[in-house]
């Protein structure tokens, strides 16, 4: 007789879990309806349609920010252009006034 509660208490907690599962899909269903197909597609629909919007809002600050950036290293190019163009200058007046003179500046 000892070998056979084991047994009943396995089929017990089996229908135990069962019952369990059953009133939890019920509180499920009772709370958030039953999904049919079409449903589930259209708010994948509206999920792709949010995320698409969200996407583009976010691309167009990122677009402006980098237009910002290359327009400031644009500038910021040619001011070191001009920079070097004048320590050119200046270099090649130097050497001017060396030979010019015949001294050494360093």
């Amino acid at each position: 007789m000892g070998s056979m509660k084991p047994s009943f208490e396995k089929r017990h907690a089996a229908i135990e879990k069962k019952f369990r599962n059953a009133k939890r899909a019920s509180k499920i269903k009772e709370r958030y309806g039953v999904f049919t197909q079409k449903m589930f597609e259209q708010l994948l629909e509206e999920l792709r349609v949010r995320i698409k919007e969200d996407l583009k809002t976010e691309l167009h600050k990122l677009d402006g920010k980098l237009d910002w950036l290359i327009t400031s290293y644009n500038k910021f190019n040619q001011e070191q252009i001009l920079q070097s163009n004048k320590v050119t200058n200046l270099e090649e007046r130097i050497e001017n006034l060396e030979k010019s003179s015949r001294i050494v500046v360093q």
